[in-house]
């Protein structure tokens, strides 16, 4: 409105000369921004003009001002999330009356979202690879979804946190994982959409409306026409749904039957579920014959009169071919380029078994045919065609499919021996053919139908012999069908090479030295109902049942592949594959890739008993799309080495070892899948980074539902049932998750926060963290803490867990008052330092507290007044130093403590008895303390194995034995002890032989017997601190409640600040600050009732305010700013 020029659209907006309600016109070309519009404006273009966020981790555009409109763009590149949330091409921020039309929204984290913002309409705009499609979030209300087309994305539409009374009408919602998912949204009225999604729809915790109130009619005011609804029918009541199986019995285009649609239980359910009209058309005999496609439109459709062919396509008919209802005409528009469809036709009479749908090309004139479905005799079949591919006729993936073409079969030609077929025709093998030492039948000709008949074409297992050999040295051939025919003992069963739109089916080939079915640089070409077994080649050679080699754009389904090396076989640049509905049981592989065998789709296929279901190996083959399979009963279900982009949905993995597997794997998405009663359900392994893993079911996986060994993982509304996740790395997004109906606590780099309420409870590199009061049970870990410090697991119930706590690499944690049981390992803790594990129960577990060897060692844990009982092995103490182990009582185990390259541990005043081995067992380990213990009624008290250990106290104690006061050294008490005490101090005269060590000392009675507190025990300091980075004259809080005394109370508390400040109170907090930046030694320093003392120190840095902006370290590189500052702020270096 100005008539000012501007560089870049933000002037445009910030020019003090741009007011509200004006119009910005964009001029066409590329533009590289991230725009903020703060004014109330109309951003448009005429044509041609492209926005691509300069930042990717920004939104293109973000609305700030209400009554904006945003139309006629290509927006595109805001593809990264920050954190949770997702960055889009248009972001709408607590505005209403925003609207966005006629614009191309692509490749963006979210395409268009709306958050917090009101009576926005979406209307007319293309939505193609963004993550989500359109996404209102947090009391999105009364907006307007309207005549968009949404591709390609995770969710096609998203509504979350009461996003409600929205209205979503006559939208094309197709080739999503979900078509629309609505979580705590409700009151949206939905319909007139088309949706033929993976998942078309789900609710959760929501409840809405799918189709009007009525059957209703739109007519145009204008011309008085009836305005179609959006599956081509004149009624508008639901939405057309791509998997509603009901019937339509009135003709009115609303089904009648199986109603609600409830998308398998995912939502409340559409009462008016639309159905696509079938096309009506004569045939050239003056019949009825109909069409229906499962996907895109018919333009036309028309008879075609074969007298009506250019004479030389007349000419080139094959020879034989009969055409009994002559020719049809159509072209099928609105598709996906490259999009395939199924065409369901019902003709006026039953078809020959054997018949083919044989096809025109009017460019060059030639015929070839392609396969039939259905081909069961009688007048209903289907065929699939492909756009740009099998069936197109103009060869170009464009959304359109051209088909001159109609159903015929051919006279027959018999043959009785081994043969060359050289010219076109429909051969029919009259008999077996026996232990032939030669290739046996050799097609060189195109248009060739070979049906075996039912028998048996058999050789003699020479290498270089061939059952059926399909190739041509001086032309690539087309439209060769080998049929009903049993192939044995060859090198290749049947092996196609250099073939174009050929056609096996119905074949078994088995015992052959190689491939039982081999495709060689062919294309456009369907491998169906075959049996192939016992194909498996010597150790050194690849090859399966099913081979394809430099082959693309195939079609493999509904074969049986039994004990062969790899039941399907896609390697060296074999794409754009469909494998579908094949059942492979018993190889060595299901379905194998390898070097660079991308952009197939393997979909609806069982795999059950091979050592791996699914498998890409290396060399890598990428972006490969896995749908709806059932994989069971194999070492590995899905087994991925170094790929990426492959898309895992809505499988059923069940019963393997390794349900999912990837290492050295990125960038793959696991979504919407069944995971269930697998060891490892899914595993991210060594070097499988961005991977997403959402909205999968995963339940009862023996060890792990899902265990993440790499970094920056997306694990996002998944639902775990007895199992739950493990951790072991970094930079992870896990959201939304639940285990046994409860939230999966999962937080990283946390500090000062209390857990209260969790089905699990993952903690990584955090600090001060409560957990406490919880039932953590039936999951893969109740408690994880991955290097985080200074926090507590207080009175939580963890049982029938792999692990009911699991430490590693965490300090300074106190673990107390937990009941663990059932588990694998009751409380796990690797290189895991200044520990207080106290006043637990233990026991039912495999082993009670378990320090692993050969990991990391960890030192300096106190573990003190446990019960332990009851386990296989009580205390298994591997790699652990200068750990005390003080008044627990250890009862019950099969082992109570097990020494395995352990040292300089203090072992008092513990109760070992009932063991069912060993009450003590030391292996490989030395120079640990181990006295005034009791040792009784174990089967056998202490075995000791290369090891040399202090038996007794290492210096004399004062002590009462029945009324008498002695000072001695002291041992343990040992019940199969047989010395004396002459002289009545409790002490033996004789050692206690422990292998080549010694108890010198051994007590006469329990250690109790002596003094009721032989030693004071002092207490145990330790203290945290927040803010973790406090600055001048900030209230820091001194925390000292993770101090404690082992046998009595701490009565005071005094600090030594480090700046001259001494404080003394019987208080565990106090408050403190600064005056001057810098760094200090603050000193705790406790005393327990008897008058014990114990000190920590530990150093502090105070900040001056204009020095606080943290840029991150290279792992993390997101700058943040903790806390409240005073003063400027200053970039400690360019970002």
């Amino acid at each position: 409105n100005t008539s000012e020029d501007f560089s870049t659209i933000q002037d445009a907006i910030n020019d003090p000369d741009t007011q509200n309600g004006h119009v910005i016109v964009i001029d066409p070309g590329r533009y590289e921004e991230n725009v903020n519009v703060t004014k109330e404006l109309t951003i448009t273009s005429v044509a041609g003009a492209e926005i691509i966020a300069e930042n990717s981790e920004d939104y293109v555009f973000k609305i700030l001002a209400n009554n904006v409109t945003i139309s006629n763009l290509t927006i595109s590149g805001a593809n990264k999330w920050s954190g949770i949330f997702c960055k889009a091409g248009i972001y709408a921020y607590k505005v209403n009356n925003t609207k966005i039309l006629n614009n191309s929204i692509n490749n963006n984290s979210c395409g268009i979202y709306l958050y917090y913002s009101n009576n926005s309409i979406i209307e007319n705009n293309r939505l193609l690879d963004n993550d989500y499609g359109i996404y209102l979030h947090d009391f999105a209300l009364g907006n307007l979804i309207k005549d968009n087309e949404i591709k390609l994305s995770d969710d096609g539409i998203h509504f979350e946190y009461h996003s409600n009374e929205n209205i979503v009408q006559s939208n094309i919602i197709v080739k999503n994982d979900c078509g629309i998912h609505t979580y705590q949204s409700s009151n949206n009225l939905i319909y007139n959409n088309y949706f033929n999604n993976t998942i078309n729809a789900q609710e959760v915790r929501s409840h809405n409306k799918w189709n009007l109130s009525g059957i209703a009619v739109q007519i145009n005011l204008t011309t008085g026409e009836i305005i179609p609804n959006v599956a081509g029918g004149p009624y508008f009541g639901g939405n057309y749904w791509s998997d509603y199986q009901g019937e339509d019995t009135n003709g009115d285009g609303i089904g009648d039957t199986l109603i609600p649609h409830t998308c398998n239980n995912k939502i409340i359910g559409d009462w008016l579920p639309l159905t696509k009209s079938a096309l009506l058309t004569q045939t050239s005999t003056g019949e009825q014959a109909k069409f229906v496609t499962d996907s895109g439109e018919f333009e036309d459709l028309e008879a075609v009169d074969e007298d009506s062919l250019p004479q030389e396509a007349k000419d080139n008919k094959p020879e034989g071919l009969n055409l009994p209802y002559g020719l049809f005409n159509f072209t099928i528009s609105g598709l996906t380029p490259g999009e395939s469809v199924i065409i369901t036709i019902t003709l006026p009479s039953d078809i020959p078994v054997g018949s083919l749908w044989w096809k025109v090309n009017l460019t060059d004139n030639s015929w070839y045919s392609i396969p039939i479905g259905d081909d069961d005799g009688d007048n209903v079949i289907t065929i699939t065609l492909a756009d740009g591919g099998l069936g197109d006729n103009d060869g170009i993936a464009n959304g359109v499919i051209v088909d001159p073409g109609g159903l015929g079969h051919m006279a027959k030609i018999n043959i009785s021996d081994c043969t060359v077929i050289s010219k076109p025709g429909y051969y029919v093998l009259n008999r077996s053919i026996i232990d032939s030492s030669k290739t046996c039948i050799r097609i060189i000709s195109s248009n060739v139908v070979l049906d075996g008949n039912g028998y048996v074409i058999d050789g003699k297992d020479y290498v270089r012999t061939y059952g059926v050999y399909v190739y041509n040295e001086s032309k690539r051939l087309e439209n060769v069908i080998v049929k009903n025919i049993t192939v044995t003992d060859w090198d290749y069963a049947i092996w196609y090479r250099d073939v174009s739109r050929g056609y096996i089916v119905n074949c078994n080939a088995s015992s052959n030295l190689f491939s039982g079915i081999k495709l060689t640089s062919s294309d456009y070409s369907r491998i169906e109902k075959n049996t192939v077994t016992e194909n498996i080649p010597g150790i050194f050679f690849v090859s399966g049942g099913i081979e394809l080699y430099n082959s693309s754009n195939n079609i493999i389904t509904g074969n049986i592949l039994v004990n062969n090396k790899f039941g399907i076989f896609l390697r060296s640049f074999s794409k754009n594959n469909v494998i579908t509905n094949n059942s492979a049981r018993n190889n060595s592989v299901g379905i194998q890739f390898h070097e660079s065998s991308e952009f197939n789709i393997i979909r609806n296929n069982n795999l059950t008993e091979n050592w791996a279901g699914i498998s890409s190996a290396y060399p890598p083959s990428n972006n490969n799309i896995f749908v709806s399979n059932v994989v069971s009963r194999n070492k590995y279900g899905f087994d991925f080495h170094r790929v990426s982009n492959d898309t895992l949905i809505n499988n059923t993995v069940v019963n393997n070892s390794y349900g999912v597997y990837l290492e050295y794997s990125c960038n793959n998405k696991i979504a919407n899948n069944i995971i269930k009663d697998n060891l490892w359900g899914i595993e991210l392994a060594y070097h499988s980074e961005y991977n997403n893993v959402t909205t999968n079911t995963i339940i009862n996986n023996s060890l792990y539902g899902i265990y993440v060994v790499s970094d920056k993982s997306y694990i996002i509304n998944n639902k775990l049932e007895l199992n739950g996740i493990f951790v072991d790395s970094y930079y992870n997004r896990v959201l939304n998750n639940t285990v046994n109906g409860k939230p999966l606590v999962y937080l990283e780099n946390v500090r000062d926060f209390i857990v209260r309420d969790a089905g699990q409870v993952i903690l990584v590199k955090c600090d001060n963290v409560t957990v406490s009061s919880l039932n953590l049970s039936r999951t893969s870990v109740g408690v994880e803490l991955f290097r985080t410090s200074n926090s507590v697991i207080a009175n939580i119930t963890a049982a029938n867990n792999v692990y009911g706590i699991y430490m590693r690499s965490s300090d300074n944690n106190l673990v107390i008052d937990n009941k663990l049981h059932d588990n694998d390992v009751g409380i796990h803790i690797i290189g895991s330092d200044n520990n207080n594990i106290l006043d637990n129960e233990i026991y039912d577990n495999n082993k009670g507290i378990h320090f692993p060897t050969g990991v990391a060692s960890s030192k300096k844990n106190n573990l003190d007044n446990n019960t332990i009982n009851n386990n296989t092995y009580g205390l298994y103490l591997g790699d652990g130093y200068r750990t005390n182990v003080v008044r627990n009582t250890i009862h019950s185990n099969i082992y109570g403590i097990y020494l395995y390259f352990s040292g300089y541990c203090n072992i008092t005043e513990n109760i070992i008895s009932s063991n069912i081995e060993y009450g003590m067992y030391v292996n490989h380990s030395n120079n640990n303390i181990i006295y005034l213990n009791d040792f009784i009624s174990n089967t056998d008290n202490v075995e000791s194995y290369e090891s040399t250990n202090v038996w007794n106290s290492t210096e004399k104690i004062v002590y009462t034995y029945k009324g008498s006061e002695f000072e001695n050294y002291m041992g343990n008490y040992w019940d199969d002890y047989t010395g004396s005490d002459s002289n009545g101090d409790g002490i033996g005269d004789s050692s206690y032989q422990i292998d080549r060590d010694e108890d010198y000392y051994p007590l006469m009675e329990s250690f109790k017997k002596y003094i009721e507190q032989v030693e004071k025990l002092p207490p145990i300091a330790n203290f945290t601190y927040s803010p973790q980075n406090p600055f001048v004259d900030q209230k820091i809080t001194f925390n000292a409640s993770l101090s404690y005394d082992p046998d009595g109370s701490i009565v005071s508390y005094t600090w030594d600040f480090g700046d001259g400040n001494v404080t003394n109170t019987t208080e565990e907090k106090i408050k403190h600050s600064y005056s001057e930046s810098g760094s200090y030694k603050v000193t705790l320093t406790v005393k327990d009732d008897e008058g014990a003392t114990n000190s920590t120190t530990k150093m502090i840095t105070i900040y001056s305010p204009t020095a606080i902006f943290d840029t991150g370290s290279s792992r993390n590189p997101y700058p943040s700013i903790m806390g409240t500052h005073k003063g400027t702020i200053t970039p400690n270096k360019t970002i």
